[in-house]
């Protein structure tokens, strides 16, 4: 027992659950958290990670690509992932009496994908196009230039939507290889915040989420190195220009992070902040202007945008 209302377990093949109980409510918020991300791909494996999860919503054995989608939207709830740098994201928002068809939806994800080769295809060109929709907005496109600058060629400064070539090479072996070694349940997190009784969501999730312990050696990351100073310039034909400033900051781990928080904050992380007040309402020199900071368990980044 954790202090609070929140609960922890390790189940034997690995998997870890965590709940935090919030009676009062009658929703509950479920979320499967594997620890992969953009960073632990190979260079021609550049953007599995993001592929594999739009793969995730497909078809798996029992549910085609419209089941999944209407499993819990079907019920007043919302099903969605994300992809970060260093882990993946399934989760689910629903009443607290549909959380055993939550956990089902989820683990049948999870477990039974049939990475059908037409359905790669076609999300191939989705990706493809999210990449340009990334390329087109000078916005976006900013910070995935600044991660590599600050990061070089580590890949944890790798865009995560991958590249035009790495995208079109997934096929369905690909795929599967890069699911069966870092989908581990050693790697796996199981949270639940609402109204969840822990005993019996993690039954629940023993039940469904019956996968063997890997035999895999233990994963270890390699940590990024701390950037040299440098100034770089990227030419387009638009007529705005697009500035970050920044360098390597803290892990989520480090003492200071609240620290740092607490500085972004004052820094730019609202109206009312002083880059938000200077440079916008006093000086009049830019729309946008902000500043943010991004925490991985080996490092961090700082930035400042306008």
């Amino acid at each position: 027992m954790l202090a609070g209302d929140y609960q922890k377990t390790r189940l034997d093949n690995g998997i870890r659950v965590l709940t935090e109980s919030v009676p009062h409510v009658q929703s509950l918020s479920i979320g499967v958290w594997i620890l992969v991300g953009s960073r632990d791909e190979e260079e021609f494996e550049r953007g599995i990670s993001h592929f594999l999860e739009h793969m995730l919503f497909k078809g798996t054995k029992k549910r085609d690509t419209f089941a999944i989608a209407n499993s819990m939207e079907s019920l007043g709830g919302s099903l969605d992932a994300f992809t970060y740098r260093d882990l993946t994201c399934l989760y689910v928002r629903c009443l607290q009496e549909h959380m055993d068809k939550a956990l089902d939806v989820l683990a049948d994800m999870l477990l039974n994908s049939v990475l059908d080769p037409s359905e790669i295809e076609k999300e191939q060109a989705v990706v493809i196009e999210e990449i340009q929709n990334v390329e087109d907005t000078p916005d976006d496109l900013i910070h995935d230039l600044f991660a590599k600058s600050i990061w070089g060629s580590h890949p944890v400064g790798e865009p995560i939507l991958g590249t035009r070539e790495t995208v079109r090479s997934f096929n369905r072996e690909i795929l599967k290889h890069f699911l069966d070694t870092h989908y581990r349940p050693d790697r796996i997190v199981i949270s639940a915040a609402g109204n969840v009784n822990h005993r019996q969501l993690t039954e629940r999730v023993r039940e469904l989420f019956d996968i063997s312990p890997s035999s895999l050696p233990p994963w270890k990351r390699e940590r990024p190195g701390d950037p040299d100073r440098r100034e770089q310039h990227f030419p387009r034909d638009i007529g705005q220009t697009h500035i970050c400033l920044g360098t390597t900051a803290y892990a989520y781990t480090h003492p200071k992070q609240y620290d740092l928080i607490v500085a972004n904050t004052a820094l730019g992380g609202g109206m009312s902040s002083r880059l938000f007040q200077q440079v916008r309402e006093r000086l009049g020199l830019a729309y946008s202007v902000y500043s943010y900071v991004e925490a991985l368990e080996d490092t961090g980044l700082f930035g400042t945008y306008l």
